[in-house]
């Protein structure tokens, strides 16, 4: 009612917690059990009256004590864990992602949400620090679920393990798989080869191409002499790219041959030989052929001359390029020879620079000689004509004269020396040449027009003087 404050008191329904009688009136409540509590504050003034506030709900909760993240002590296992209590499961990440998830159950998933075996994962498993022990009989299996078990190693299928040293079981022994998957070959933890459902064996790859029985990614050697010493080799291939096959005869007998051959369905396609006679190999070469009986045919030199078997370049039995080695003629596009060394039937394409007489062309087309043609067609823009265009400054023939005595040619025209020392742009040229035509035509228009006024005037001139001539004989007459 107005008065002052004198007290105020704390009470947890009608027990008084305490009181105060100094402003701000504060109390703390101490050592409080858990659990849900109503408070009130009741305010007394000097004069006795007093008032209660409106009540105020209470929760106390104590919290666990922390983990430390650098380790803890004084635990109890069977109190203090790390897990739930309730029927969630509880999961550890990394990186804020699910890397084990252990289940009210107890079923523990490594990589997996749900597992369903006491321990589930699909990742890898390594078992390291394991020993070698001769007297342990039993195996770990797995089905195809991934789930394992321990066998025995006389119940396993086909009851035979493999010895480092071999096996005498006095029956076949076999190795591999029984269901969809290949077998995988392994040398210092790298797989090395595979043995493919299809059959086929893989060394250095596993792309099988499910046609070729032994595919490899490198490359082969194939040692196998017979009785005479000589060595064969023989490939299949579909669809191959840059592989190479070599076959080595290092001591060939005198007057044997020796190479390789590829053939397709259709016949022999390829031969590379080598022969040798005396320790001095001859008929060496390489012979191409197509399907109709074309190809290019080559046979390197002899000791008595060159051996040729035609040096043809064919498709599907026509001719495309023909060298003589005879004559030394190359023709290409024709069969028939004119005599001439290269022989062209056809367009040409070069894009470097081609010299004619010389080892050294500067352009597209270089000749040191004589250039016989009966019609030379030059492409050339900016042509002439602008020479009769109305705003063309034609220059005066007496500027022309000064530049003639000074330069001893005309101006816009290449001199002597640069001729000399750079040759002549032949286009180029024929424009100046048409410029100076046209200029010449301009400056015979001018004075032909000036011939004309003079021949004008002169017109005028004779028929004065006639009137003259006639005054005279006038007065001549007069004064007689």
């Amino acid at each position: 009612s107005g008065g002052t404050i004198s007290q105020v008191q704390y009470y947890q329904g009608t027990t008084l917690l305490g009181s105060s009688t100094t402003s701000p009136y504060t109390f703390t409540w101490k050592q409080v059990p858990e659990g849900e509590y109503v408070v009130t504050a009741k305010a007394t003034d000097i004069y006795g009256y007093s008032a209660a506030s409106s009540s105020i709900n209470v929760y106390v909760d104590y919290p666990l004590p922390a983990w430390s993240m650098t380790g803890n002590k004084g635990t109890n296992g069977d109190s203090n864990f790390l897990g739930t209590i309730d029927s969630t499961k509880l999961v550890f990440r990394t990186k804020n992602l699910k890397r084990m998830t252990i289940l009210p159950g107890g079923n523990i998933g490594i990589g997996v949400d749900s597992p369903t075996a006491q321990l589930h994962t699909t990742g890898s498993v390594r078992l390291a620090g394991l020993t070698i022990d001769s007297t342990k009989t039993r195996v770990l299996v797995s089905d195809s679920a991934g789930n394992l078990a321990y066998r025995s190693l006389s119940n396993l299928s086909g009851g035979t393990a493999l010895q480092q040293g071999g096996n005498s079981y006095g029956t076949p022994v076999s190795v591999g798989t029984k269901d969809n998957n290949p077998l995988d070959f392994y040398t210092d933890s790298v797989r090395r080869g595979r043995w493919a459902t299809t059959g086929n064996l893989l060394i250095g790859t596993t792309a099988d191409d499910s046609v070729d029985v032994l595919q490899t990614a490198g490359s082969i050697l194939v040692d196998l002499p017979d009785s005479n010493g000589q060595t064969t080799l023989a490939t299949y291939s579909h669809n191959r790219y840059n592989n190479w096959q070599e076959i080595h005869n290092d001591n060939p007998y005198a007057g044997t041959m020796s190479g390789i051959r590829f053939y397709t369905a259709s016949g022999l396609i390829t031969q590379i030989f080598s022969g040798n006679t005396a320790n001095a190999f001859a008929h060496s070469g390489m012979v191409f052929h197509d399907i109709a009986g074309g190809g290019f045919d080559f046979v390197s030199p002899a000791s008595t001359g060159f051996i040729s078997w035609g040096n043809n370049f064919k498709v599907q039995g026509g001719s495309k390029m023909i060298f003589y080695p005879t004559s030394g003629n190359l023709l290409i596009g024709s069969t028939t020879d004119n005599g001439s060394r290269l022989q062209v039937t056809g367009n040409g394409y070069f894009t470097g620079n081609v010299g004619i007489g010389t080892a050294s062309p500067q352009s597209p087309l270089a000749v040191n000689g004589t250039i016989t043609a009966k019609k030379v067609v030059v492409t050339q823009s900016g042509w002439a004509d602008y020479v009769f265009r109305r705003n063309y400054r034609l220059p005066a023939l007496p500027e022309v004269e000064r530049y003639i005595a000074r330069h001893q040619h005309l101006p816009g025209v290449v001199s002597a020396a640069e001729v000399a020392n750079k040759g002549v742009d032949l286009g180029d040229n024929q424009v100046v040449l048409l410029r100076k035509i046209e200029e010449l035509t301009l400056y015979l228009i001018e004075q032909n027009k000036e011939l004309e006024a003079l021949k004008s005037e002169n017109q005028k001139l004779t028929s004065l003087q006639q009137q003259i001539d006639e005054l005279k004989k006038m007065i001549q007459s007069k004064n007689q």
